[in-house]
């Protein structure tokens, strides 16, 4: 790992990478720490060598699960780069690694082109509005296709793509044209680089290249406009500012082309950075820091990333608090915390939480509203698996460790199952499933037993039911009544409770308390055993619980009030649908379609290139549990796809 000891006010710039899975995004980061010389031989994502895949649930699957920190200094900058998940189970990386950046670079697929990850991450870059450069990468690949990928970037993502390179016309080995300096570096036999300044003859595709990024400049510049117009020389200063402009407006982006694997292309994105993005505006405030992902080491201990709020010596850091770089798995410590860094965070005195805000005194002065955004946003939890410990032993360990992992992660959510002295664990997808397990026995030690996964459905009531009273007589003579309705809500969200009569002494009364828990205790198990029941409000119209009454009583009449009032005929059924976006060889796209079809999928999409069948549907998620096996026994190998979570529909639909 390259050292550098200076550290620059507002020379810190965070870049965050993003892709389509397989579009060779890590293989990229890779690549840019070779380039810039913090690792001596850049890994192979294919022989789980990546050094920014440290996990090794990461190097088995040959994928990107925790969003990988690295640092690397380019030209006299210092950047913090982050290689995050392009898998859709692993979505919640990316979204708090956006909360930490000011740049990013999109990875796309020059074979693949523009997939259903790709629009997913370019909608949340454009939602925070953070300046995108795109590589399009594989062009060694015989099937790239570059010209096409740029109609695409213009028609699916609606951003028209300025491409400053290219390769060569003697092709991609050779080397790679500059289009901002018109020049080209070349590559020898040893993939040395030679950068050759004067060419005798500038090539057509330069010519048109460079003409092109002139005029789109002139459309910021007045002055590139008027030299445009005049047919007069444009320097590459000229053109730099008026690209700079046209980028910060959004609806241009810088464009670079290559292979990350042979190392194509790598230099002038890296150039690229200090030329576009734009330098943070930071402003030391009283804030130590904020943390933006809590985790775990292999021996269990724990540590915060934090994105640092101020410029602060170490003799003035809180007491007990160590602050060090990090390098994918691998740590150094710092003696000076710089604003807008991002660092690993250790303390003896304080429990992080997620998004939380420290001041400088090591005391928490709240969250930060960005990440505690992201933590309430609907991660749609689509699985739900019962686990038990193997050793009874074992429960409070495993009870704790599924806990932090809540806490670190918002789109796992872990409920106690009393029933059988487990827990019910809810996940994005299979594939999380599969590397939480594998991480609760790599690093607690402890046998799991898990369940199959099912689907978590949900039930929602037709209409509006009641009014209808009910009372409950104990032995005594006392009668204890209640009276309610339901009515549907909007957006099949969970019930809510409301008693418009009944005062406020009376709703904060530990009997109201009981009720409102039986109400919420019947529609978690539901009417037809489907799923939860929600889509509706309870409204309580009479209430009468004598004052003392005891807490079962009242659970009793309100559990049977509403019993009495559904009936499985007055609710429907809903499951989660996905878009599957599959590719596989024209030779078995018949067979393939024909299978989805059989799993109740609706075809969307049918087109492709000859030598690629693309294939869109809409289907059942419960019908493509494994499907990755099953499709490329029936494509012969040929097969792959992504999913995407697009609702809720009917199951009687």
């Amino acid at each position: 790992m390259g050292k550098k000891s200076s550290y620059i006010l507002g020379m810190i710039r965070n870049l965050a990478i993003l892709a389509h899975i397989d579009a060779g995004k890590t293989t990229l980061s890779e690549r840019i720490l070779f380039m810039a010389g913090e690792v001596h031989h850049p890994g192979n994502v294919d022989e789980g060598l990546a050094t920014m895949d440290y996990l090794p649930e990461e190097r088995a699957k040959g994928i990107t699960i925790e969003a990988g920190l690295s640092t690397f200094y380019w030209k006299d900058q210092q950047y913090n780069l982050v290689d995050t998940p392009g898998h859709i189970d692993f979505g919640v990386e990316v979204d708090l690694t956006l909360e930490a950046v000011e740049g990013a670079v999109l990875v796309i697929s020059g074979t693949g082109g523009v997939e259903t990850q790709t629009v997913s991450a370019w909608k949340k870059l454009k939602e925070r509005g953070i300046l995108t450069t795109i590589f399009i990468n594989k062009l060694d690949h015989p099937d790239s296709r570059l010209d096409d990928v740029l109609m695409e970037l213009e028609g699916r993502l609606g951003v028209r793509p300025v491409l400053l390179n290219a390769p060569s016309p003697q092709g991609l080995q050779f080397g790679m044209l500059d289009v901002i300096t018109e020049s080209i570096i070349v590559h020898d036999k040893n993939s040395r680089e030679t950068i050759v300044n004067k060419l005798n003859e500038l090539t057509p595709s330069l010519k048109q290249l460079r003409k092109e990024a002139n005029e789109a400049a002139s459309g910021a510049d007045d002055a590139i406009l008027s030299a445009v117009l005049e047919e007069r020389q444009i320097t590459p200063g000229q053109l730099v500012e008026g690209l700079r402009t046209l980028f910060a407006q959004g609806e241009f982006a810088p464009c670079y082309c290559g292979s990350a694997l042979q190392c194509r292309g790598i230099r002038q994105l890296m150039t690229g950075f200090g030329l576009f993005f734009p330098m943070p505006q930071v402003e030391p405030v009283p804030l130590l820091g904020t943390v933006v992902r809590i985790r775990h080491e292999r021996d269990g201990n724990e540590y915060a990333l934090i994105k640092v709020g101020a410029d602060l010596p170490e003799e003035k850091w809180p007491a007990g608090f160590s602050f060090q770089r990090v390098f994918a798995e691998m740590f150094s410590p710092v003696n000076v915390l710089c604003a807008n860094d991002i660092l690993a965070l250790r303390s003896q005195n304080l429990e992080v939480t997620l998004g939380m805000r420290i001041g400088l005194d090591g005391v928490p002065i709240g969250d930060s509203p960005a990440i505690a955004k992201v933590r309430q946003e609907a991660y749609h939890p689509l699985l739900y698996t019962r686990i038990e410990c193997a050793a009874s032993a074992d429960w409070e360990r495993i009870d704790r460790g599924l806990q932090v992992l809540q806490r670190s992660d918002p789109s796992i959510l872990v409920q106690r199952d009393p029933s059988v002295g487990g827990w019910i664990l809810k996940t994005v997808g299979e594939v999380q499933l599969e590397v939480i397990l594998s991480r609760l026995k790599r690093e607690l030690h402890c046998d799991v037993r898990a369940g199959e996964p099912e689907v978590v459905r949900f039930e929602t009531l037709l209409h509006k039911l009641g009014p209808r009273r009910n009372e409950f007589q104990a032995a005594n003579g006392t009668i204890v009544a209640v009276c309610i309705q339901l009515i549907p809500n909007e957006g099949h969200r969970q019930p809510k409770i409301t008693a418009p009569s009944l005062s406020e002494e009376s709703t904060g009364s530990e009997a109201f308390g009981a009720a409102s828990a039986a109400f919420h205790e019947f529609c978690e198990q539901g009417v037809r055993g489907a799923g939860g029941l929600r889509g509706f409000d309870i409204e309580i119209l009479q209430w009468e619980v004598p004052q003392g009454c005891p807490v079962p009583w009242v659970k009793k009449v309100c559990e049977d009030s509403i019993k009495l009032l559904i009936t499985p005929a007055d609710v429907e059924v809903f499951e989660p649908y996905m878009a599957m976006e599959l590719e596989c060889s024209p030779d078995y796209a018949g067979n393939l379609i024909g299978d989805l079809q059989a799993r109740g999928g609706k075809i969307k999409e049918f087109g492709g290139d000859g030598k690629i069948a693309k294939i869109l549907l809409e289907i059942p998620l419960q019908r493509v549990f494994g499907y990755s096996t099953i499709g490329r026994s029936i494509s012969k190998g040929t097969a792959s796809y992504a999913l995407r979570f697009i609702g809720h529909r009917s199951l009687q639909a």
